[in-house]
């Protein structure tokens, strides 16, 4: 199971390195950019809905 229990019962977030050496969070669902992550960035328990035009699901992210 890929997936993993974050707070509030939902799913929590992996961030991925794209080729062009962007590093984004993606949905854990559809795997599709939610979130673009600079090397400072730090955000903790954010609740984000997927902008996917068929996903729309809830999941939490956590960088840092």
């Amino acid at each position: 199971n890929r997936f993993r229990m974050g707070c509030f019962g939902m799913i929590n977030a992996d961030t991925k390195i794209f080729p062009d050496g962007a590093k984004w969070v993606v949905c854990p669902y559809c795997r599709k950019k939610a979130v673009k992550v600079l090397e400072d960035t730090r955000i903790y328990h954010m609740p984000f809905r997927c902008h996917g035009s068929n996903c729309k699901k809830d999941f939490i992210v956590n960088v840092g």
